[in-house]
């Protein structure tokens, strides 16, 4: 007969020396989470009346991956409900794990979870059902167990078991949502599927959105998702996710009039967001010129005009080419008062041709005219250098000849209201010094 574990750990004899250092082994691997990998070896030694438990961190993992088992098994997560045969609870500890996690997420719990295992919890789309069955007595749904049980037979398990994922997966980009503050995703990217960047995380979720638009254009999608979905600020129309890119890029840059190939500056270094800022940007330049042809061969929504011109899209022809200046000065001074700052956050048409101004005016190659224009908004002291580039100021255009030749020649191609003698004096005086 073996000896209890007391037995063995008091006892002296050496026949149990061998035994005691068994014994020893198997605590150090239970307090030090191996055992975790091993849960049919822990059970045993449990059932042997050995007192050893692993501790809620270590628990955590393979509870909440068997949370996700049996919701997709019952379509639910009252693991009180589901019993065996005999009538006896075929998931005791999946239960107990349950309903020490139900009293963590009450308001007047004392023990609280991490922000770790309700990120955890939220990415996994488990987090809103527990919120729902924590605020029940005693952590299950206000119906008896019986009439839970009556409506699961009643519908058939296989939708209850769709119902149940979809809901999961809504959860799921609520807290995407709310992590990164926007419902799109990386792009697809090529390669070695170890260097993407990350995009292999939220790759089930970005492919699950496709499937909802793919399913609204066939008309398949339930009017309860479209309106959680819609409510969430999901877009199924594609035009519709262009122009919300659009509108937040306006937001971001200050303007909507954009050329039909964007260049970025090439000669400066750029951060990783920055060059997907480049990439974004083509996109939309692509995409308002694709607005314009629709438009000047009639076959552009009229709502769809209504919405680009009051974004400040021009989409009539006297409008094409190159944006004339005081249409940009206008642009500038917008964004300003909206921002108490001259020169937008993002690259863009608005923000080269700002910091081309700030050196135009401080080389002294604006006109009169245009520079009585900046006076008259009082804006010339907040296009000095050191007010809006600040520390971060960015290497200015050069000032060589050549640079000098082709922004002497600009001035003298700008039209005159006055033709004062001023402006003929200046500009007799700058080609004299070239």
């Amino acid at each position: 007969i073996l000896p209890s574990f007391m037995q063995c750990r008091k006892s002296k004899d050496k026949d149990l020396t061998a035994l005691r250092h068994w014994v020893d082994v198997q605590e150090a691997e239970v307090k030090s989470g191996a055992m975790a990998k091993r849960r049919d070896r822990l059970k045993k030694l449990q059932n042997l009346g050995l007192p050893w438990k692993l501790t809620w961190e270590q628990d955590w993992d393979h509870y909440v991956v068997e949370l996700l088992k049996f919701r997709s098994k019952y379509g639910h997560l009252n693991v009180g409900l589901a019993s065996s045969p005999s009538g006896n609870n075929a998931h005791s500890d999946l239960s107990e794990f349950t309903t020490q996690l139900l009293e963590r997420l009450k308001k007047n719990s004392t023990v609280k979870l991490t922000k770790e295992e309700m990120r955890d919890l939220g990415f996994k789309g488990l987090l809103g059902d527990l919120n729902r069955m924590a605020q029940c007595p005693l952590g299950r749904p206000s119906t008896n167990g019986n009439q839970g049980m009556g409506i699961l037979r009643l519908v058939p398990l296989e939708r209850v078991k769709e119902v149940n994922y979809w809901a999961g997966m809504l959860e799921q980009l609520k807290f995407y949502q709310a992590q990164t503050g926007k419902l799109t995703f990386p792009p697809h990217r090529g390669g070695d599927p170890s260097t993407r960047e990350g995009n292999n995380d939220f790759a089930h979720l970005r492919d699950w959105v496709e499937v909802q638009r793919a399913n609204f254009q066939n008309k398949t999608l339930e009017e309860s998702r479209i309106k959680e979905l819609r409510n969430l600020g999901l877009e199924f129309d594609p035009w519709h996710v262009m122009f919300n890119r659009l509108r937040k890029y306006k937001r971001e840059a200050g303007t909507v009039r954009l050329p039909k190939d964007y260049k970025s500056n090439v000669s400066v270094d750029k951060s990783h967001d920055q060059e997907k800022e480049d990439e974004e940007l083509t996109v939309l330049c692509k995409w308002v010129q694709d607005q314009i042809r629709l438009y000047r061969k009639d076959e552009l929504e009229t709502e769809r005009k209504k919405k680009l011109r009051k974004l400040g899209v021009k989409l009539t022809k006297g409008h094409m080419g190159k944006v004339p200046w005081e249409d940009r000065f206008e642009e500038m001074m917008d964004y300003y008062h909206a921002h108490k700052t001259c020169l937008p956050k993002r690259d863009g048409p608005l923000r080269q041709w700002i910091i081309e101004l700030v050196n135009l005016i401080q080389n002294g190659y604006v006109s009169n005219r245009r520079q009585k224009l900046i006076d008259q908004e009082r804006i010339g002291p907040y296009l000095r250098p050191e007010v809006i580039f600040g520390s971060d100021s960015p290497s200015m255009p050069s000032s060589s000849s050549e640079g000098n030749k082709k922004r002497k020649a600009a001035v003298l191609a700008q039209p005159s209201d006055d033709n004062s003698g001023d402006d003929a004096k200046k500009v007799k005086i700058e080609v004299m010094a070239v």
